[in-house]
């Protein structure tokens, strides 16, 4: 009895060995791929973005390398939860050491800005644009940096605001998460999405 149970572990755990092998080798389509300085070493860094498109749901693989002195890349993340395979996808970039995503959110478009900071990826910059659906554009901007939230309403086309209002925060709202991102695989450090008043 013993010996079967043994046996039946086993083999158990060899098929799931096998179907961890098979999805980790199946991300062989790169979507994207590029390299900065992201941790502020002088070394450059690199992100890529594969596809499995053996599966039926396409997810995408996010991984994000770390140059060591010699030259070396550490995988710092990987996530196959980050990003969502849904069309258009994510679009990464790398300026002035922070890590970009401009993602398409409920009726226009989200800019992400992450810092590489003591080995965690913290977001520190959100900014979203939408449309009525008729004659003006809202943009929202979180800066955790500084703790403030802006919101500037402007006719279609008008770089000029008919409104504008900045309040205090101390965490962004769930809702303004919502896009094709999906940011809680991220190591966020003290940075928090989302209160416990606001998940109520």
């Amino acid at each position: 009895m013993k010996k079967l149970i043994l046996s039946i572990f086993f083999l158990s755990s060899l098929a799931l060995y096998g179907q961890q092998k098979t999805t980790k080798d199946s991300f062989t389509v790169k979507i994207q791929e590029l390299e900065g300085d992201i941790n502020h070493d002088g070394y450059p860094d690199k992100i890529v973005l594969t596809m499995d498109t053996a599966n039926t749901e396409t997810p995408i693989k996010t991984q994000v390398f770390l140059s060591k002195p010699n030259g070396k890349l550490r995988l710092a993340l990987s996530s196959t939860t980050m990003v969502e395979p849904h069309f258009p996808l994510p679009n990464f970039a790398i300026e002035n050491g922070q890590i970009h995503i401009l993602a398409d959110i409920a009726g226009g478009h989200a800019d992400y800005k992450f810092r590489c900071r003591n080995g965690n990826f913290e977001l520190i910059y959100l900014e979203k644009g939408t449309w009525d659906g008729k004659n003006t554009t809202t943009e929202t901007q979180f800066n955790l940096l500084t703790g403030l939230k802006t919101e500037q309403v402007k006719a279609l086309g008008s770089e000029e605001s008919i409104q504008e209002r900045k309040t205090t925060i101390k965490s962004i709202p769930y809702r303004y998460c919502k896009s094709s991102i999906n940011l809680m695989p991220l190591h966020l450090g003290s940075i928090k999405l989302l209160s416990q008043a606001e998940k109520k």
